[in-house]
């Protein structure tokens, strides 16, 4: 029932990709698509503000960071379901990435935050560094515990985030975007809260 509910929590992550690009693509696979090999979102053409350019500006080095940590887990988790959602964060994410810098390029707009904008992001919404340098020399259940309370709050920050361009963004793909991310990243949270509770032994 656990890694079935893990499962999921992965297939919603992966709601996001077009057929094309899950074709294929089982979440336990190690050879999951590449930035190179997955297809963009469509355009994001019609009227767009301020705040649908700043969430693709904060969220792709969100996005990255999660990444980072999924990348990890692929390998260092204890369970197979945790290695699985792994899997399918890295791929969804690495798809979100592209489709977001492929719409800030098409909108002639920088790739990255600058400022005091570009510093309270990092400071309220990212995690640091250092804590996924750390992550990164654990093993077994340490890491695996380590890395759920880790990415359950990164998500959380994407979640918040998303919402707040859903209410406040204008251009109709970036929100349904945002919409999306809402709904996977809410999905996984409840999933990994689970996991983490899961009985020793098991």
């Amino acid at each position: 029932m656990k890694r079935a509910a893990l499962a999921l929590a992965a297939a919603a992550s992966l709601m996001v990709l077009p057929a094309c690009g899950a074709a294929g693509a089982s979440p336990s696979s190690t050879a999951y698509p590449t930035p190179a090999s997955l297809p963009p979102f469509p355009p994001a053409p019609g009227a767009k503000n301020n705040a649908d350019v700043q969430f693709l500006q904060m969220l792709i080095p969100h996005h990255k960071q999660a990444i980072q940590m999924a990348e990890m887990a692929r390998t260092k988790a204890v369970h197979q379901d945790v290695r699985d959602l792994a899997n399918a964060i890295a791929v969804t994410q690495t798809y979100e990435v592209r489709t977001m810098t492929t719409w800030l390029l098409d909108w002639k707009k920088s790739l990255t935050l600058s400022g005091r904008v570009k510093t309270e992001h990092e400071e309220h919404s990212e995690t640091r560094q250092s804590d996924i340098a750390d992550l990164g020399r654990m093993e077994g259940a340490k890491f695996e515990s380590t890395f759920l309370a880790m990415l359950i709050a990164h998500q959380h920050n994407a979640i918040a985030m998303a919402r707040d361009e859903y209410a406040k963004g204008k251009n109709v793909e970036v929100r349904n975007l945002a919409h999306r991310i809402d709904l996977s990243r809410t999905a996984q949270v409840q999933e990994m809260l689970k996991a983490m509770n899961r009985p020793s032994g098991t």
